[in-house]
């Protein structure tokens, strides 16, 4: 079990991550099986002749996110984020209030894993329930 800046170390090779089956939370991940992965990544290659980046996925994740909420709620959305489920590309929303005032907390993590078989894949979120 690591952290998610694990991954971003120069100094490592990957091939390490997955030969000790490396697992840690993050916030992010992107899984490309799903179909509306691959038509974002489709229209992004489109629109953009490249890939998306995380900031690709992660300002679409959230436009979507808040726009769709007040879309569908109107200008008084916040009181609807924590029964406000929706798929995204690369992240998880499951809000909870932490203050009277109205503040919101993300409670999703990604457990993400390295698989010797050198896949990295999703073995699930926690704490999808928001509390």
């Amino acid at each position: 079990m690591g952290t998610s800046n694990l991954p971003k170390f120069k100094s490592i090779q990957t091939e390490n991550y997955h030969h000790i089956r490396l697992r840690y939370l993050s916030p992010t991940f992107v899984d490309y099986t799903k179909p509306l992965v691959r038509r974002f990544v489709g229209k992004y290659r489109e629109t953009f002749s490249g890939e998306p980046s995380q900031f690709s996925h992660q300002g679409y994740d959230v436009s979507y996110y808040f726009l769709s909420a007040l879309y569908q709620y109107g200008k008084d959305f916040r009181a609807c984020l924590p029964s406000y489920p929706m798929e995204l590309t690369q992240m998880d929303f499951r809000f909870s209030r932490v203050t009277p005032m109205g503040g919101y907390m993300n409670h999703s993590l990604f457990i993400t894993a390295y698989e010797r078989n050198f896949d990295i894949v999703n073995m699930g979120t926690l704490g999808s329930e928001a509390k």
